[in-house]
C-alpha cells in the first residue's frame, strides 16, 4: 500500500540462501522494494537444494481529486458547493469531515481525502465574491394627480439593464407607490425599489362672490386664496355693467407645486325693467283707477294712503272725495327681483270738481257759437248714456258715451226742427243719478 515502501522475504530450512533480487540476498530474509518475482534456492546441510519462488505486488493506486479552477462570482449566487468526489475520507481546511461543503465567503478552500489504502491527494480552490452593483437612477417626481410622468427607463444611470414591474408610473391616483426594478441576469446587480410620490391637486379656495346688481360696486378680488395660494385674476375686475354670469379664473402664481387653477362664476343681475299700466292718467275726484305692473318679483309703493294695497302688483287708486284743483298725485314704485332694485313713478292727475250744468239750448246754425249742445263737467261721467225725446214722446237721439257732440239731428243724421225736445241723461249704468228736462233747438 501507499503507507509500506518495502517488503521482507523470509526463507527458512537451510543453511545459505541465494535470492534472485532485493537487498539481502544472502540471507534468509531478503528486504524488497518493488514489485517482481522473487526467486530464492536454499541449501541445505546435506548439500541438497531447493528452489522457491514468490510473486510481489505493489497496490499504490492513488485517488484523484479535482476542485476545478477558482471561481470569482456574484454575492447573490452564494452558498457555492464544492465536491471532494464520493469513497473517501475527508479533511477540509475550514475543518468539514463531509464529501461536499458549502461557502458563501470569499478566501481558498483546500481539502485532503484519503483512500482505502491509505493513499491520499489534495486540491485547493479559491472563490472570490464580486460585490452586487447597486442600480442608480434619477428621482421620479412627485407628479402631480393626473400629470403625464416620465418614462420609466431601460438602462440605469450605471449602465445596469433590467424591466420595471409595473412598467409605466401611475398618476391616476393620489399616494406613494414602489415601482421594481428587475436587474438583468450576468450583470451581478441587485433589483431596486423606487419610489414615486403622486400628490394631490391643490385647489384655490375662496369664498363666494355675489351675486351682484347691475351697476353695483363689487369687491376687489383678492390675490390670495383661502388656502394660502398666491395667484392672480383674469379679468383682473369684476365687471357689473351687464348682467349675465361671468367667469373669473384665478391662476397661481407658484410654479412646481400641485396647484390647479380656480374658476369662479359670479353672478350680476339685471335691474327689474317695469312695466305700469296706465303710464299715466287723468281722472276726477271719487273715481278708482286700477294700476298694473309687471316685470319684477316684490313692489313696495309710496305714498301709500290712496292706494288699495302697499305691495301688491295690482293696486286700486282711489282718488280723494272732494278735489277743488288739478293735482298731480306721483307714485313711487320700488320693484325688486333677485335682490336688485329699481324706482319707478306713476303720475296720476285728478282734475279739480266741476258741477255739472246742462244748458236749456243751442244753436246748431254753423256760426261756430253753440253749434253744440255742451254739458259741463259730461266728461266726469264717460258711461253716461243720453236720450232725446219730441214733443210726442218720440226717441229721436240716443247715445251711449255723450261726448257734448250732439249738434241737434236725428240718430240719421237729419237735421231736427227748431223747437223744445225733452232728455233724459243718465251718468252711468250703476248710477242712480238721471237728469230729465228740456232743451231747446235754436236755428
Amino acid at each position: 500500500d501507499c503507507t509500506n515502501t518495502s517488503l521482507s522475504l523470509t526463507a527458512s530450512g537451510g543453511i545459505s540462501y541465494a535470492w534472485s533480487g532485493g537487498s539481502t540476498t544472502g540471507t534468509a530474509a531478503n528486504s524488497v522494494s518493488t514489485p517482481a518475482t522473487y526467486t530464492v534456492t536454499v541449501t541445505a546441510s546435506n548439500g541438497c537444494t531447493d528452489t522457491e519462488s514468490i510473486l510481489v505486488t505493489q497496490d499504490i493506486e492513488v485517488p484523484e481529486i479535482d476542485l476545478g479552477d477558482d471561481i470569482t462570482i456574484c454575492e447573490s449566487n452564494v452558498p457555492v458547493v464544492f465536491d471532494a468526489g464520493a469513497g473517501y475520507s475527508y479533511e477540509w481546511s475550514n475543518g468539514l469531515n463531509t464529501q461536499t461543503i458549502e461557502v458563501s465567503e470569499s478566501g481558498s478552500y483546500s481539502v485532503t481525502i484519503t483512500a482505502s489504502n491509505s493513499c491520499i491527494a489534495t486540491d485547493a480552490i479559491s472563490l472570490t465574491l464580486t460585490n452586487l452593483i447597486v442600480p442608480i437612477f434619477n428621482s421620479f417626481g412627485p407628479y402631480c394627480i393626473d400629470e403625464i410622468a416620465n418614462e420609466l427607463p431601460e438602462n440605469s444611470n450605471n449602465l445596469i439593464s433590467g424591466t420595471w414591474n409595473p412598467t409605466v408610473i401611475n398618476t391616476n391616483v393620489a399616494g406613494s407607490n414602489t415601482y421594481l426594478f428587475i436587474a438583468d441576469a450576468g450583470q451581478c446587480a441587485q433589483d431596486y425599489n423606487l419610489e414615486v410620490t403622486i400628490n394631490q391637486v391643490i385647489i384655490p379656495l375662496f369664498d363666494s362672490f355675489g351675486p351682484y346688481c347691475e351697476g353695483e360696486l363689487a369687491e376687489i378680488l383678492p390675490n390670495k386664496s383661502n388656502n394660502n395660494i398666491d395667484g392672480s385674476w383674469e379679468p383682473a375686475v369684476i365687471n357689473t355693467l351687464e348682467s349675465g354670469e361671468a367667469e373669473y379664473q384665478f391662476t397661481p402664481s407658484a410654479t412646481g407645486g400641485c396647484y390647479s387653477n380656480g374658476t369662479v362664476l359670479i353672478s350680476i343681475y339685471a335691474l327689474p325693467q317695469v312695466t305700469i299700466l296706465p303710464a299715466s292718467h287723468e281722472m276726477y275726484s271719487n273715481e278708482s283707477l286700477s294700476i298694473f305692473v309687471s316685470g319684477a318679483d316684490n313692489y313696495l309703493w309710496s305714498p301709500q294712503d290712496l292706494l288699495s294695497c302697499s305691495d301688491c302688483a295690482d293696486p286700486l287708486f282711489n282718488s280723494p272725495s272732494v278735489q277743488s284743483n288739478d293735482s298731480v298725485f306721483v307714485l313711487s314704485i320700488t320693484s325688486t327681483s333677485n335682490g336688485c332694485s329699481s324706482v319707478d313713478t306713476l303720475e296720476i292727475t285728478v282734475l279739480a270738481d266741476v258741477k255739472l250744468t246742462i244748458p236749456q239750448g243751442f244753436s246748431p246754425n254753423g256760426d261756430g257759437k253753440s253749434d253744440t249742445w255742451k254739458i259741463i263737467g259730461i266728461e266726469r261721467y264717460p258711461e253716461n248714456e243720453l236720450y232725446v225725446y219730441n214733443r210726442w214722446g218720440a226717441l229721436v237721439y240716443s247715445q251711449k258715451y255723450y261726448a257734448n257732440d250732439w249738434g241737434g239731428q236725428v240718430n240719421s243724421d237729419d237735421k231736427l226742427p227748431a223747437g223744445t225736445y225733452y232728455y233724459v241723461l243718465k251718468l252711468s249704468e250703476k248710477s242712480e243719478d238721471i237728469y230729465k228736462g228740456y232743451v231747446y233747438i235754436a236755428q
